[in-house]
């Protein structure tokens, strides 16, 4: 059964409809899954609409593990005399734990 378009819904129904439509062949396959996913970002996201200062100290927090571990790999870049700036550090360091994780799972 298809469910009808967002017109005459007006914008906060078409928004939920798009979000529906657009959630709906995941939800097919992994219904539990999906459903759980959402409503745990959901959860996440009214917390942090409540506590706007708690998303600001976390990502500050995640600049700061990540400005300790380049400079972790600075340091030993730098005692092995390898010609690496602290600026491409920056990025091959995060890119790499990025790329890491992906490969766990």
């Amino acid at each position: 059964m298809r469910s009808p378009g967002p017109r005459g819904l007006g914008r906060r129904g078409a928004a939920a409809w798009r979000r529906r439509a657009s959630a709906e062949p995941v939800a097919l396959i992994h219904q539990d899954w999906v459903g759980e996913r959402i409503g745990r970002l959901t959860g996440a996201l009214t917390k942090f609409r409540n506590a706007p200062g708690a998303l600001t100290a976390c990502l500050l927090g995640a600049i700061v593990v990540q400005a300790v571990l380049v400079a972790f790999y600075a340091a030993i870049v730098h005692s092995m005399s390898i010609p690496a700036s602290a600026w491409h550090l920056a990025v091959i360091v995060p890119i790499s734990f990025v790329v890491q994780m992906a490969r766990c799972r």
